[in-house]
């Protein structure tokens, strides 16, 4: 049996508590070749906890040689569930130092405040040197449930940062102990609301009878219509602020069928429901729709035109939003921010400047947009310039953290570094940035460093980590940074597998792929992505195929390009090379699919369908110099590769890649030579299946030096035939012109 069909079968036990079900699984194991599998045993450990059966999960969890975080933290916790406190504070106690982790402590303080030892709990937070959002949350939970909200409030401002969960503890705690006010004035300053916050607020102020104040929450709430819309048609009466909020709901969420329906049904419009409406018609893309209803507004605010703006500039329409742009009567920051990240985020760099230039007051935003659109496409002196041109007071956490982004990507990271520790204060992706561009360049020393000082990790640090060491080939050490992580999204996931795949660890990354799902998370389409690449590399078409079957049937995730060009590596690599070629032109093609095939063809010896799969290629992405590299070392295996290849007469020859070879003004394409065989100085002075450098008849003044090359290699003279180990320039030249007229 399969390791991952035992895997199945045990977390099923576990989640049914089917204890009997759980020991045969445990019995089939043991007579396996699979005894001695440290997920098999850890998930044996986690069945018998759950299930209750503590002596024999801790039978197993003693029969593991090699235990690893889970393995420890999971056994504490089976302690903790049961109600077996003695026990957990055992083997807290017993798990080796550099094992133990941010979970293991975590664990434990969460099993002393469920079973109501709040002051124990309380005593472990403070002995603990390095603590993360889950500690901090959990502290302040349990006190305001327990009613002290002084002491959580204290907890709350004393955090580092905060996520959804931390607010939603201390607004619950607040209902809860009937502080409403203060429970609200939480709700209007949390960044990210979520359904539990409403749900609590919304329900404590209905109770009070405090109508104002459900009307405001109402109109605040994005995402959640199912409880808008219940509080709504609850109300005794409805008044243009309940219609426009509903409606604003509706729009914001998406459902714009809805908005319309409940627009047109108002008695009356008014400037903020026509706003609300042009807004979602933005949003879902009915530009033509938006547009008509602004035209038929007989009072327009300034949302309006920075709605339609926005919308026009969202969908690349930037003539649109220019002409509506300089038509408006009056224009705020948002207006003019609006049009220049449009045209930066668009590619139009001249012109976001220019309108940046025009501003009467250089505004933060307006210039993060465009100094990042600098660094993308690797302008980064002018990034630079951008930010330096801006008054140094004013300079805010997200323009400069921009700044210290891009001259990380750059690889300046000392400048990046001496950026960061200038700036007054930092938020969480300030910290980031510069940890992912440590990770990128393999600085992991102050990568790791830099991440150890941070004094809230988020998800994306440990993310941008693990991929940067993964990226390295440091495989170990991303591994043991996930096993450390306090929790992972799905993100994190694919990070790690996505590492295994990408360096050949092909059945850990099968594994892992494995475990995830064991862990109740589904699977995007970016994971599967690294599960037929590891699928591909280890040559396992059967396997391969299962998984596209099990993506479209189990999880409806549409089948993908990096999908498809995955499954002709894997034909590539088998041998089955004409059914790889059918898969390409059955999927109209890509340069990318075509190029696997190259190489397929250099591992097979198949240099016919090699050099249809190049032409193929290249007339699809000229630009890209990767065919010409695969097909050059794939026809120095070929005897009989003709002397001289040349490629489409239709394209430019501009458009070849300079790395690739010599340009002639013809319409073809001269390539490379190939090896000879025979005898004489024609056989053994040629060094030939290199490409030439990049020289055309239009620029051989300025280049020919590049095209002759040191003078030890020489030159192929193409009118003997032969190799010529001293060459002059005028020679050279010579040689080049009557080749390319005879082409």
């Amino acid at each position: 049996m399969a390791l991952q069909e035992f895997a199945q079968r045990i977390t099923r036990c576990r989640d049914c508590k089917d204890l009997s079900g759980g020991r045969e699984v445990h019995a089939q194991v043991e007579r396996s070749d699979l005894a001695n599998n440290l997920l098999l045993k850890n998930l044996l450990v986690e069945m018998y906890a759950k299930c209750g059966s503590l002596e024999q999960a801790f039978e197993v969890f003693s029969s593991i040689q090699a235990r690893n975080a889970f393995s420890w933290n999971i056994m504490m916790s089976g302690y903790a569930q049961n109600g077996d406190l003695r026990n957990a504070e055992r083997v807290f106690r017993e798990i080796p130092p550099p094992v133990r982790n941010l979970v293991s402590w975590n664990t434990l303080m969460a099993a002393y405040i469920q079973n109501g030892r709040l002051a124990d709990a309380r005593d472990l937070f403070d002995q603990m040197e390095e603590r993360d959002v889950v500690t901090w949350n959990t502290m302040l939970g349990a006190y305001a449930q327990a009613g002290y909200l002084d002491e959580a409030r204290r907890i709350f401002d004393g955090m580092p940062a905060w996520n959804v969960a931390t607010w939603n503890a201390m607004i619950c705690g607040c209902v809860e102990n009937k502080h409403l006010a203060v429970g609200d004035s939480l709700l209007e300053k949390m960044p990210e609301h979520s359904l539990v916050a409403w749900n609590a607020l919304l329900a404590a102020n209905a109770d009070a009878g405090h109508l104002e104040t459900v009307l405001g929450i109402f109109k605040r709430m994005n995402g959640h219509l199912e409880d808008a819309k219940r509080v709504f048609f609850e109300m005794p009466y409805g008044d243009l602020i309940s219609w426009t909020a509903m409606l604003s709901a509706y729009a914001q969420n998406d459902r714009i069928g809805e908005a319309m329906a409940m627009f047109d049904r108002m008695p009356r419009h008014c400037v903020v429901s026509c706003n609300a409406v042009i807004t979602g018609l933005c949003e879902s893309g009915d530009l033509a729709a938006a547009r008509a209803l602004f035209d038929a507004m007989e009072q327009r605010n300034l949302v309006s035109w920075n709605a339609m703006i926005s919308g026009y500039a969202r969908r690349q329409d930037l003539a649109s939003a220019r002409d509506l742009f300089e038509r408006m009567p009056r224009r705020d920051q948002i207006s003019w921010n609006t049009i220049v990240a449009g045209y930066a985020q668009h590619g139009e760099l001249e012109e976001s400047r220019s309108l940046l230039d025009r501003m009467p007051e250089r505004d933060a935003m307006a210039t993060t947009a465009l100094l990042a659109a600098y660094a993308q496409i690797g302008l980064l002196e002018e990034s630079i310039e951008l930010y330096q041109g801006f008054p140094s007071p004013s300079r805010d956490v997200i323009l400069s953290t921009a700044m210290v982004a891009a001259l990380a990507q750059a690889g300046r990271l000392h400048e990046a570094q001496e950026l960061f520790d200038r700036m007054p204060h930092w938020d969480v992706v300030s910290w980031t940035s510069l940890i992912a561009g440590y990770a990128h360049f393999a600085h992991f020393n102050s990568a790791i460093a830099l991440f150890a000082a941070m004094p809230c990790r988020d998800l994306v640090a440990w993310n941008a980590l693990i991929a940067g060491l993964g990226q390295n080939s440091r495989i170990e050490s991303a591994r043991a940074l996930f096993d450390q992580m306090p929790w992972r999204d799905l993100i994190s996931w694919n990070a790690m597998i996505a590492v295994y795949a990408l360096n050949g660890h092909h059945a850990l990354s099968l594994e892992l792929f494995l475990a995830m799902a064991m862990e109740g998370l589904e699977p995007s389409d970016v994971t599967f992505s690294s599960v037929l690449t590891a699928c591909a590399h280890a040559g396992m078409i059967d396997r391969c195929s299962s998984c596209l079957e099990s993506m479209r049937s189990d999880y409806s995730i549409e089948e993908t390009l990096e999908h498809r060009r995955a499954l002709v590596d894997i034909l590539g690599r088998s041998g089955q090379l004409h059914r790889a070629r059918e898969m390409i032109q059955q999927q109209s093609g890509d340069g990318i699919s075509w190029t696997t095939l190259v190489g397929s063809c250099k591992i097979h010896g198949n240099p016919d369908l090699a050099k249809h799969a190049a032409r193929q290629a290249f007339s699809l992405d000229a630009k890209n110099s990767a065919p010409y590299v695969q097909i050059n070392s794939a026809m120095d295996r070929s005897p009989d590769f003709p002397e001289i290849w040349c490629v489409s007469q239709r394209t430019s020859a501009r458009s070849l890649p300079a790395a690739v070879g010599s340009i002639s003004r013809s319409p073809f394409f001269l390539f490379f030579l190939p090896k000879r065989s025979g005898r004489g100085r024609k056989a053994s002075g040629f060094k030939g299946g290199r490409s030439f450098s990049d020289v055309s008849l239009s620029n051989l003044d300025e280049k020919e030096h590049r095209f002759v090359g040191c003078k030890r290699r020489g030159a192929w003279n193409f009118n003997t035939g032969y190799w010529k180990e001293r060459m002059t320039r005028k020679e050279a030249l010579g040689c080049w012109q009557r080749q390319c007229r005879t082409l």
